[in-house]
């Protein structure tokens, strides 16, 4: 018996594909918006305060992740590599 033809599936573009770490750090960055909001509440307690100090380290780690991406020259996988023409 013949088999049915499968659909074409194209392949997923590079561009689309985004690591797990930059996941990571974008819910970080969203969450970290709601955290400026103690402040300006003027909520006090030791519990925001490690909350907010956390969130800071996150934040850090993130911005130093980003620049460290940044510095990296793009290799011939990445979707922003130049391409011979």
């Amino acid at each position: 018996m013949a088999e049915s033809p499968r659909p074409y599936m194209p392949e997923p573009s590079r561009q689309n594909k985004r690591s797990l770490g930059v996941i990571v750090e974008d819910i970080l960055i969203v969450l970290a918006i709601p955290v400026l909001w103690l402040t300006i509440f003027r909520l006090d307690g030791g519990i925001y305060d490690v909350i907010q100090w956390v969130t800071l380290g996150a934040m850090v780690v993130v911005f130093v992740r980003r620049i460290n991406r940044f510095r990296k020259p793009p290799t011939a996988g990445d979707a922003d590599a130049p391409t011979a023409n």
